[in-house]
């Protein structure tokens, strides 16, 4: 099975909210809360400093997946990873993961950081298999994301922790073929494999690619919703 990892583009925002409640929707199976707060938009999401990666089966097709990464007082951090349940188990999430990593360190990051339940099968321990592991908040970002799922209630379905992971220089999939696509983004073609990482030219231009995005509209805002799945 081959899919395709790629910065966002503005067509792509209109489908990450449909996306992320799909997904949600597993977590609220599982945990059983009373209620959860629908997801941001797409345009909301990318007001914030930061990146979003979108996956999808083929080259310019409807996203799939996608992994939100915002840059704030000078962190990393993995805001949301989503995939649709219908596509789950393929491989696009951890796919999507070694790229954030990836795109993180072409940005200048030495680590990337997130937050997730401890009890849910496809959060602490999957991102642990990514090469996450439980750290303590370091910064006052960090804490301050703490404190935000605190007064949210998070804590009443289960645990929360901090990972942090380092960025990888190449990720964690075989690259076959790099498009540069007419609006101007970049994309990357990969097929699942046990060992191995992106290599050739083709990767350190969509590594170039990442680390100088092209600017989006909106506010300054650091501080996203935090991470639920």
């Amino acid at each position: 099975m081959s899919f395709y990892i790629r910065v966002a583009t503005p067509a792509d925002l209109e489908h990450t909210a449909a996306i992320e409640n799909a997904a949600d929707a597993l977590l609220i199976k599982f945990l059983g809360p009373g209620e959860w707060h629908p997801a941001p938009t797409g345009l909301e999401r990318a007001a914030s400093p930061g990146f979003i990666l979108v996956s999808s089966d083929q080259a310019g097709e409807t996203v799939v997946g996608f992994a939100h990464v915002t840059e704030c007082e000078g962190f990393a951090h993995l805001e949301q990873l989503s995939v649709l349940p219908a596509h789950a188990r393929r491989g696009h999430g951890r796919a999507l993961v070694d790229a954030a990593k990836f795109a993180a360190a072409a940005r200048g990051y030495d680590r990337i950081s997130l937050r997730t339940f401890v009890e849910v099968p496809w959060n602490a321990p999957f991102y642990a298999t990514c090469g996450f592991s439980e750290s303590e908040p370091v910064s006052d970002f960090h804490r301050r994301m703490a404190k935000i799922e605190t007064a949210l209630g998070l804590h009443r379905f289960g645990r929360r922790i901090e990972m942090t992971g380092r960025p990888r220089q190449r990720a964690g999939r075989r690259h076959d073929d790099f498009h540069e696509s007419r609006a101007g983004y970049a994309s990357i073609r990969c097929r699942q494999r046990v060992a191995g990482g992106l290599r050739g030219t083709s990767v350190r231009a969509w590594s170039r690619e990442l680390a100088h995005p092209e600017p989006r509209d909106g506010g300054s805002s650091c501080h996203g919703r935090t991470h639920d799945g």
